[in-house]
């Protein structure tokens, strides 16, 4: 079981891979981006279609409530962690977002009397410092000037994603007989609603007309909707049996050292002393987290 913890880390890095590869391939204007969301929410969903009829056998209308939310979280998270990262540095911004794990860990233990043992929270502060590392090394010396914008839309960022992995666990937790392929695939239909007004902005009404279409879209919007749809879907699983203060951690620092990796030989992105500094951290916070 433990060890299925290690997949959704690994799919969400490859999420973050064709993210970029992306940004790097394919037609980056606002018509472009979003053609490209509405692209792999719908793969998801149509996932999603497949868990549930595989392995659900009862409709599940509590699962689609819960699924709404987890819709309206994700679609919150990603499109306000994309605009952040615009108005400041990647990795301030990437440090604050993975910050967030805090929030379902601190709701975890009100709610459900999950225990808070010594090593987790060794392992938590390890995280931190890892992330730290990785992160930021490579700001010290340069002045830094955050806008309130960035501010406000980290903050609400930030609290997106915490209560979207909280939704997971709440899901399992909260409807141990519940559908998961609905509650999957109700969360990227409300993602599908909530992508079609972008088509109505001035910028993406201007350049829909010159969209250039590439060879990469579809096979990157498989990844992102495989990613999202089985990487999520683990998270609810595992959520029902292992602590948040272990699970999201945990899936938070390896999932950054596995891009980071995947990186260096995919992007030829050179390795630096901090960095190397961080993945060893890293790796020892996932060691302390499961004694």
């Amino acid at each position: 079981m433990l060890g299925l913890i290690f997949i959704a880390p690994v799919l969400f890095s490859l999420q973050s891979v064709a993210l970029k590869q992306y940004g790097l391939k394919c037609d980056n204007t606002e018509s472009g981006k979003s053609i490209f969301s509405l692209l792999y929410f719908a793969i998801s969903a149509v996932c999603a279609m497949v868990i549930m009829l595989m392995f659900g056998d009862v409709s599940s209308p509590i699962s689609m409530v819960y699924g709404a939310f987890y819709g309206l979280f994700f679609f919150g998270f990603i499109n306000l962690y994309e605009t952040s990262m615009k108005l400041a540095p990647l990795s301030i911004t990437a440090f604050i977002f993975s910050i967030s794990m805090i929030i379902p860990i601190i709701l975890s233990m009100i709610i459900y009397n999950e225990s808070l043992k010594f090593t987790h929270v060794l392992g938590f502060v390890l995280v931190l410092v890892a992330l730290y590392f990785i992160n930021f090394g490579n700001q010290h010396g340069k002045k830094m000037v955050l806008s309130k914008k960035w501010v406000i839309l980290c903050l609400i960022g930030s609290i997106s994603n915490g209560l979207l992995l909280f939704t997971t666990k709440a899901f399992a937790i909260g409807v141990p007989d519940g559908n998961l392929g609905q509650f999957l695939m109700s969360g990227y239909l409300v993602c599908v609603l909530l992508t079609l007004p972008r088509f109505l902005l001035p910028k993406a009404r201007e350049s829909i007309n010159s969209y250039k279409f590439s060879k990469w879209v579809i096979p990157l919007a498989i990844i992102i909707a495989v990613g999202n749809t089985v990487g999520n879907g683990l998270l609810s699983y595992l959520g029902l049996t292992i602590d948040a203060s272990i699970l999201f951690p945990v899936t938070n620092s390896f999932s950054v050292m596995v891009t980071i990796v995947i990186s260096r030989f995919a992007f030829q992105e050179k390795l630096l002393k901090h960095t190397l500094y961080g993945l060893a951290i890293g790796l020892l916070a996932i060691v302390v987290l499961s004694i």
